[in-house]
């Protein structure tokens, strides 16, 4: 699961299906460890992955690759024509023919 944190505007954007993710996470949690078994929150799972990789930053730290504005733009791709008869028949023949 990709989370990010960004910096300048002070926000952690997470999945959209983040809630659905921690509660299955919960659910095995619950399944292993029986009721007694400690559930994650949604900001104490965080704050989690958060301390691990800060743990482990000269392991677990990636730097992003800067991106190239002088690299050759790639054209656009045609559209298709639609107009073309669609080939609903046998033997690659178009249907009606």
């Amino acid at each position: 699961m990709k989370i990010v944190l960004d910096t300048d505007k002070k926000t952690i954007t997470v999945p959209y299906n983040y809630t659905d993710k921690l509660a299955e996470i919960n659910r095995m949690i619950k399944e292993c460890g029986g009721e007694n078994a400690k559930e994650k929150t949604f900001s104490g799972y965080l704050k989690e992955c958060w301390d691990y990789a800060m743990a482990h930053s000269d392991t677990q730290l990636k730097t992003g690759v800067k991106p190239n504005r002088n690299a050759a733009k790639v054209p656009p791709v045609p559209p298709t024509n639609n107009n073309q008869p669609q080939n609903n028949g046998q033997n690659g023949q178009p249907q009606g023919k």
